[in-house]
């Protein structure tokens, strides 16, 4: 390879450093909730879990890895109780309102359960 070739080859991975350094700072990481009722400090707690996935075959890692993955249970658990608590007092506001169309769409929200499309070949 020639001078040139490693100067644009530096060039470019400055440039690409660049980017996604500044991308990160700016846009910061998009976390996508599977859930509607998972928060950010579930969230922070589940990366927590992930790094002490690596240590969990040590006797410290593991009782720390074993203590955040119950408290995430923990958590969860109490984060889904008043998401449908706040649900169900939103219906029973809808009917007070007489807003039924709402109330039974709220309903079927939360007892249907959504299935994936089947395609034949």
């Amino acid at each position: 390879m020639s001078n040139d070739d490693t100067d644009i080859d530096s060039m470019i991975t400055t440039f690409n450093t660049a980017v996604t350094e500044t991308a990160s700072e700016i846009l910061s990481k998009h976390r996508q909730k599977k859930k509607p009722w998972i928060t950010a400090e579930i969230l922070d707690l589940c990366d927590k879990r992930r790094e002490l996935r690596k240590k969990r075959f040590e006797p410290e890692g593991a009782a720390k890895y074993k203590e955040v993955n119950n408290n995430i249970k923990r958590c969860m658990e109490k984060a889904k109780e008043n998401w449908i608590g706040e649900q169900c007092s939103e219906i029973e506001e809808n009917l007070r309102k007489n807003n039924s169309k709402r109330a039974y769409q709220l309903v079927k929200d939360l007892t249907t359960v959504k299935q994936g499309k089947v395609t034949s070949v």
